[in-house]
């Protein structure tokens, strides 16, 4: 399957499938504890690398044009700066290696810029760190958008994709100072939302998912379609052996709950989801998730016909919170004795 979304997000799925080739290359290397914490690439996405590479570097004498090859997978030439095409068909090395991570990311807080596609591979970790564009860089390297590189095969079901989501909601949505939910709240206010905030979370939720299952056996797209439209996101993977169709798939529809909206209009949005995960079922689909994100500033229980609608339809339904603020953390004083509740009358 070809990636999905706008050419920076497609960059970024090829980074993870070029990562996960790394990583399944050089496994006996990292069982054995050699990659070091300096085997780091930043892989900066550039329209035309060759002639525009976007990458300044102030040391001309550290300037390079050594072509590298997408396949190679070697250590020695895997670290360093890599300036890249869409489908890392050209890769141009123009900076050799660091003596650490730190390096790499004074790196990018002086050289690279808000408006750039980039991502930091970090092959020790089996993690990438990714920046698309619009993000503040100074915010990024204190809160990078984090994803660990899953190279195996996992099992794949509903469950784990669902407990995958539910972690990347709560790692990257649940405070304002979370990486996703500083693009989604306007200039950073809470409850004021951004333009399209569906879009904004279903790109990070797509690449979370490629890292997480997209495998030689599996898949995971954006906007299929399906039956009744077009799905926000698909898992498809082979089925198990002696099963009546080859393939399984799981779709997923995502809305957002905002404050600028009424109970009533809400609730209506919500259904509309509901209705919607239900119709993107195809022959081989197992589960269907109408997946809501509640940035609504008071957390109302929706109206239980949502429930019922989501019942009826055997539509699995999810609700992620974007709270204000952490929770203070409670004094020894102020908590209740261990083993009893605290409780008013």
């Amino acid at each position: 399957m070809s990636a999905d979304g706008q050419p920076p997000l497609r960059f970024v799925q090829e980074v993870i499938a070029w990562q996960k080739q790394w990583l399944l290359a050089n496994q006996q290397q990292l069982a054995a504890g050699q990659v070091g914490e300096d085997a780091v690439s930043i892989l900066v996405y550039a329209e035309h690398p060759l002639l525009e590479p976007g990458v300044k570097i102030a040391d001309s004498a550290a300037r390079r044009r050594e072509t590298l090859f997408r396949h190679a997978l070697d250590r020695s030439s895997s670290a360093g700066v890599i300036v890249c095409n869409e489908n890392l068909a050209t890769m141009r090395r123009v900076r050799t290696g660091w003596s650490n991570i730190s390096e790499a990311f004074g790196f990018v807080a002086d050289t690279l810029l808000e408006d750039q596609c980039f991502v930091v591979a970090v092959f020790g970790q089996s993690r990438i760190l990714v920046h698309l564009p619009g993000q503040n860089i100074v915010e990024w390297c204190n809160s990078p958008n984090n994803l660990m590189v899953n190279a195996l095969s996992p099992t794949i079901t509903a469950k784990s994709i669902a407990d995958s989501l539910r972690a990347f909601a709560d790692e990257n949505l649940l405070y304002p100072t979370c990486p996703v939910a500083r693009q989604i709240w306007l200039r950073g206010k809470p409850f004021k939302l951004s333009l399209q905030p569906e879009s904004h979370i279903q790109s990070y939720m797509l690449v979370h998912l490629k890292a997480t299952f997209s495998c030689s056996v599996a898949f995971v797209d954006q906007e299929p379609q399906a039956p009744g439209g077009r799905a926000d996101l698909r898992v498809a993977r082979e089925a198990a052996h002696g099963s009546v169709y080859r393939t399984v798939t799981t779709m997923i529809e995502l809305k957002v709950l905002s404050a600028s909206k009424s109970q009533h209009a809400n609730a209506e949005w919500a259904i509309e989801g509901v209705e919607q995960a239900n119709s993107y079922r195809r022959y081989d689909t197992d589960a269907v998730f109408a997946w809501l994100v509640d940035a609504r500033k008071t957390k109302q229980k929706l109206p239980r016909e949502v429930a019922a609608a989501a019942k009826k339809l055997h539509v699995a339904l999810e609700i992620s919170p974007m709270l204000e603020h952490r929770p203070l953390a409670r004094s020894k004083r102020q908590a209740s004795p261990r083993g009893r509740r605290s409780s008013s009358k």
